[in-house]
């Protein structure tokens, strides 16, 4: 995942591949709790059930700075969100993004619309 991360990160691979390296390490059991929290998050975000800033100070709180970058966007957002008034984003611009985010971590799936 680490490597898949690090290749994403200066692009070299897609969110897709990215998110692909998760799944295949969910299929081998590996960081499977952390994994399936961020996009059980996700998907309830997109469904409507949490607001788009409960995922962002989700990721943050479970996963910190220096996270893999499957999450790392997601904490920066959240840093974001109390500096708010300093940047030229509005709020809604920023949930925006954390949608976007959101969309990325789950991929399609059957029981959310993206």
């Amino acid at each position: 995942m680490r490597d898949a991360s690090a290749l994403w990160s200066v692009g070299y691979a897609s969110s897709a591949e990215l998110v692909d390296a998760a799944c295949d390490l969910l299929v081998t059991g590996h960081d499977g709790p952390n994994l399936s929290m961020l996009a059980g998050v996700a998907a309830r975000v997109l469904a409507g059930a949490l607001e788009p800033l409960d995922l962002a100070t989700w990721a943050h709180t479970a996963f910190g700075h220096g996270t893999p970058a499957l999450a790392e966007h997601l904490v920066e957002l959240d840093d974001v969100y109390d500096t708010l008034e300093y940047t030229d984003m509005t709020e809604q611009d920023l949930n925006i993004e954390i949608l976007g985010e959101a969309r990325r971590i789950v991929g399609p799936h059957p029981f959310v619309e993206a």
